[in-house]
């Protein structure tokens, strides 16, 4: 069942491209593709080549501080249950 809502969260990033993506005089096919592989990370790009620097930049940083404070915590976790054993 998630794999239903992973499929619905790329496709939107997708279909939003698509149809941002000539305004802005950029392949339409291209962006749709990167925003289903690559989702978020794709629409930051895109904000920071179409002029919305600051916009793209904001959902950039958010993204890496959640993905280091994330990547931390695991390992944090991690560490904790590894010297509980020894």
């Amino acid at each position: 069942m998630e794999w239903i809502y992973n499929f619905l969260f790329s496709a939107v990033f997708a279909v939003y491209l698509f149809i941002k993506a000539p305004k802005y005089n950029k392949n339409r096919w291209l962006w749709a593709a990167l925003g289903y592989f690559f989702t978020i990370f794709a629409l930051c790009v895109f904000f920071i080549q179409t002029g919305r620097k600051s916009l793209g930049w904001i959902l950039f940083s958010i993204i890496a501080l959640l993905l280091i404070v994330g990547a931390l915590l695991v390992f944090g976790i991690l560490y904790f249950f590894g010297s509980l054993k020894g």
